[in-house]
Protein backbone atom coordinates (compact mmCIF):
# COMPACT_ATOMS: atom_id res chain seq x y z
CA UNK A 1 0.00 0.00 0.00
CA UNK A 2 3.06 2.68 1.02
CA UNK A 3 4.47 1.95 -2.67
CA UNK A 4 1.34 2.49 -4.43
CA UNK A 5 1.02 5.41 -2.94
CA UNK A 6 4.71 6.58 -2.97
CA UNK A 7 4.32 5.54 -6.93
CA UNK A 8 0.75 7.77 -7.42
CA UNK A 9 2.82 10.86 -5.43
CA UNK A 10 5.72 10.28 -7.85
CA UNK A 11 3.72 10.27 -10.76
CA UNK A 12 1.86 13.46 -9.83
CA UNK A 13 4.78 15.64 -8.81
CA UNK A 14 6.70 14.43 -12.60
CA UNK A 15 3.88 14.42 -14.72
CA UNK A 16 3.58 18.11 -15.43
CA UNK A 17 7.92 17.98 -15.84
CA UNK A 18 7.65 14.58 -18.58
CA UNK A 19 4.25 16.74 -20.40
CA UNK A 20 6.47 20.12 -20.34
CA UNK A 21 9.75 18.30 -21.46
CA UNK A 22 7.62 16.32 -24.18
CA UNK A 23 5.76 19.53 -25.61
CA UNK A 24 9.19 20.57 -26.24
CA UNK A 25 10.11 18.15 -27.86
CA UNK A 26 7.27 17.52 -29.97
CA UNK A 27 8.27 21.41 -31.80
CA UNK A 28 10.97 19.47 -33.65
CA UNK A 29 10.29 17.63 -36.51
CA UNK A 30 11.57 14.12 -36.21
CA UNK A 31 11.93 14.09 -32.09
CA UNK A 32 9.11 12.35 -30.95
CA UNK A 33 8.94 10.11 -33.14
CA UNK A 34 12.50 9.16 -32.60
CA UNK A 35 11.95 9.32 -28.77
CA UNK A 36 9.16 6.96 -28.96
CA UNK A 37 11.01 4.49 -31.49
CA UNK A 38 13.73 4.45 -28.85
CA UNK A 39 11.60 3.95 -25.78
CA UNK A 40 9.15 1.49 -27.82
CA UNK A 41 11.68 -0.99 -29.57
CA UNK A 42 15.29 0.75 -29.71
CA UNK A 43 15.21 0.87 -33.34
CA UNK A 44 15.23 4.46 -34.63
CA UNK A 45 16.58 4.07 -38.17
CA UNK A 46 13.83 1.53 -39.09
CA UNK A 47 11.03 2.20 -41.02
CA UNK A 48 10.87 6.04 -40.66
CA UNK A 49 10.52 8.19 -43.06
CA UNK A 50 13.18 10.46 -41.85
CA UNK A 51 16.50 10.24 -43.56
CA UNK A 52 19.30 8.48 -41.38
CA UNK A 53 21.22 11.84 -40.96
CA UNK A 54 18.16 13.27 -39.52
CA UNK A 55 17.68 10.56 -37.16
CA UNK A 56 21.58 10.66 -36.06
CA UNK A 57 21.05 14.70 -35.33
CA UNK A 58 17.89 13.43 -33.29
CA UNK A 59 19.94 11.10 -30.83
CA UNK A 60 22.24 13.80 -30.71
CA UNK A 61 19.71 16.14 -29.61
CA UNK A 62 17.94 13.73 -26.92
CA UNK A 63 21.58 12.20 -25.90
CA UNK A 64 22.53 16.32 -25.11
CA UNK A 65 19.60 17.04 -23.06
CA UNK A 66 20.11 13.81 -21.16
CA UNK A 67 17.09 12.54 -22.19
CA UNK A 68 18.75 9.14 -23.90
CA UNK A 69 22.02 7.44 -22.83
CA UNK A 70 23.78 5.43 -25.41
CA UNK A 71 24.19 1.91 -24.04
CA UNK A 72 26.63 1.01 -27.37
CA UNK A 73 26.99 1.46 -30.61
CA UNK A 74 23.26 1.65 -32.14
CA UNK A 75 21.79 1.26 -28.72
CA UNK A 76 20.57 3.62 -26.44
CA UNK A 77 18.27 4.12 -22.80
CA UNK A 78 15.39 6.02 -22.59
Amino acid sequence: MVLEQAHMQAQRILEPVFTEILDELGKTVHMRNILCRLALDGRPYKDTPAHPSGVARTIDKLLEKGIVEKVTRGQYRV
